[in-house]
């Protein structure tokens, strides 16, 4: 008895883990931000609140593709559950401060990416912290079309990376539904 019900249990289970339910791939490279006065992710990747001026960018991802990027303003809170709006700013003890007519030694910012592969564009959710040492950044991919219809994921973007000129370095992992 106790034998039929272990091969019944490995008979209804085993399907869940050989048809999964998304093929992942790992994606790395070099990646550059500069501005795009047009601002032109704006134009693309509709129903976010956009800093627009100076803060949309052209995006090259080599190796995956590329596109545009834009900051946006959301709601952020503090531990103190008082709310703000991103981009936020930091004055940390010891850091140094970045040029800015605000004094502030990091920059905590979200915003919007649309990357244009040959099988289709990518659509992520990005958050990070910029500093004079370069910036950091956490792109969770949110959906796409062709291919990427129903992508997910995560792209990390780190180095000194916006500007003409500047390069940094990107790692993550794109899913598709299978």
């Amino acid at each position: 008895m106790k034998t039929q019900i272990i091969i019944l249990a490995a008979l209804v289970v085993t399907p869940a883990f050989t048809q999964a339910a998304e093929i992942c791939r790992p994606v790395y490279g070099v990646i550059q931000l500069r501005p795009d006065a047009l601002c032109q992710i704006t134009k693309i990747y509709k129903g976010n609140a956009y800093l627009e001026n100076g803060f949309c960018f052209k995006t090259v991802a080599v190796g995956l593709g590329s596109g545009y990027s834009g900051l946006t303003k959301e709601a952020a809170f503090g531990v103190d559950n008082v709310q703000n709006i991103t981009p936020s700013i930091l004055n940390e003890k010891e850091a140094p401060p970045m040029p800015s007519p605000i004094v502030q030694t990091r920059q905590m910012f979200t915003g919007r990416t649309v990357l244009t592969t040959r099988d289709g564009n990518i659509y992520s959710a990005d958050a990070g912290t910029m500093s004079v040492k370069g910036s950091t950044e956490q792109a969770i991919i949110v959906g796409g079309t062709g291919r990427y219809h129903g992508a997910s994921g995560y792209i990390y973007a780190f180095g000194d990376y916006i500007g003409t000129g500047k390069w940094g370095t990107y790692t993550g992992q794109v899913c598709v539904p299978r």
